[in-house]
């Protein structure tokens, strides 16, 4: 038969492995810990500076979207003043051509009763020879 002291020095053992074993588990959970937080830190790191790249990107969008924006209505402002040039000239050009065919009508006018005072002459020096 075992004798106490052989059980008890078998359960010292037994006790003092298992100690040892929570020893170095407890020794392990800090050190486990400390990497998943170092891993935490460095992925946390590497997102913040994604999202400092967004919203530069967007901050770079956002002014080219404003220079556009700029840019088009400089545009439709040139695109008004320019159809309405066009509507003027337009306007100039119709009054000239209204003047002028007036005047080629009265020139035309003119000319014709010249021609028919030089006809009408012509036959009356003619009636007298």
């Amino acid at each position: 038969m075992v004798s106490w002291f052989a059980l008890l020095c078998i359960f010292r053992s037994d006790i003092i492995t298992v100690l040892r074993s929570e020893r170095d588990k407890m020794e392990l959970e800090p050190k486990f810990s400390k990497e998943r937080l170092d891993s935490f830190m460095k992925e946390f790191e590497h997102e913040k500076a994604e999202a400092n790249r967004i919203l530069a990107r967007n901050v770079e969008f956002s002014q080219l979207i404003a220079d556009y924006q700029r840019k088009l209505c400089e545009s439709s402002e040139s695109l008004n003043a320019a159809e309405e040039l066009s509507r003027r000239l337009t306007m100039e050009v119709k009054i000239v051509s209204n003047y002028n065919l007036s005047v080629l009508k009265l020139e035309n006018k003119v000319l014709s009763n010249a021609e028919k005072r030089a006809s009408d002459e012509v036959h009356s020096l003619s009636e007298r020879v």
